[in-house]
């Protein structure tokens, strides 16, 4: 999505530490999740620079709010033109740099 947009840098944050060391190190060819690993690996080392890193939960609760609402949503890819009212006072937050501490 970020790359047919025409984004050429991009930073993915995610709160999952599995999920950047799985992303950053080599993998074992005998992971069960192993050919999704390396299918997201391709993507990322793309014609593009992305950076996936660690950020707490706290550091981003609108994507943790995004997460939450996924689980009741129909399978798919979503877009939305604005925040969905379940989560517009996190976004609000977010604007305004309102912060927490862990």
């Amino acid at each position: 999505m970020a790359w047919k947009s025409g984004f050429k840098r991009i930073v993915a944050e995610t709160d999952s530490s599995t999920t950047v060391q799985l992303l950053c190190t080599d993998t074992n060819p005998n992971h069960h999740f192993f050919s999704l690993i390396q299918s997201c690996k391709e993507i990322i080392n793309g014609d593009w620079r992305c950076v996936v890193q660690h950020v707490y939960r706290e550091g981003n609760f609108l994507a943790d709010g995004l997460a939450h609402m996924g689980h009741k949503m129909d399978m798919g890819i979503w877009f939305f033109d604005n925040p969905p009212a379940e989560i517009r006072s996190i976004f609000v937050a977010d604007c305004r740099g309102t912060f927490c501490l862990r």
